[in-house]
């Protein structure tokens, strides 16, 4: 797994991408070139190494129901190669234009179609989310507790019912998302939170 600063080293050598710092100390890359709607490319990159980068139009990589791929686990050319499809296909070009050199393996296969890098995406019910509201709408998640950290800023943990995964929602977006209870308490805990 790549650090943190290993993958904003990746990211940033677009120049395409702008970075723009959100809370807690993730950090967003935009893309304001994107004819679509859509600007965000990679989505809360944080510290730890988790983040999401944005593949909704990009129909041979499979993503969660918002169109998102975890990228905790890629390596630099996997990330490097998302990235330069995901920029092409907010872009004018199309997205199902002949990749760059680089994109595909010795093989000629796509490494998003490789089981290695599909198994690193997020099912449909552990992507991030747009809103905490329009989840509880749904009746995506149930809130169980919430936690502050010294400073005063306050993350909610949350669980599916559905599929029984853990949240942590800063707000209303979701922070990181987890298999299990412990790993969601392990993760507030290093992050300095305590219940509150």
């Amino acid at each position: 797994m790549l650090t943190f600063a290993e993958k904003e080293a990746v990211i940033g050598s677009f120049a395409e991408l702008t970075r723009r710092e959100v809370s807690m100390g993730r950090v967003n890359y935009h893309y304001e070139g994107s004819v679509h709607e859509k600007k965000i490319v990679v989505y809360h990159l944080h510290p730890n190494g988790n983040g999401f980068v944005y593949a909704g139009l990009l129909e041979d990589v499979e993503q969660d129901a918002k169109g998102f791929v975890n990228i905790r686990e890629y390596g630099p050319e996997e990330l490097r190669a998302l990235i330069r499809r995901v920029i092409r296909s907010l872009g004018p070009e199309s997205p199902n234009e002949p990749d760059e050199p680089g994109d595909l393996e010795a093989d000629g296969m796509d490494r998003s179609l490789r089981p290695e890098a599909a198994a690193q995406t997020l099912d449909a019910h552990n992507g991030p989310a747009e809103s905490e509201e329009e989840d509880r709408e749904e009746g995506f998640t149930e809130l169980r507790e919430v936690w502050r950290d010294a400073a005063g800023h306050t993350l909610e943990l949350h669980i599916d019912p559905e599929d029984g995964s853990w949240y942590v929602f800063a707000g209303d977006q979701v922070d990181s998302a987890f298999e299990t209870e412990e790993e969601a308490l392990l993760y507030l805990q290093e992050e300095g939170f305590a219940r509150s």
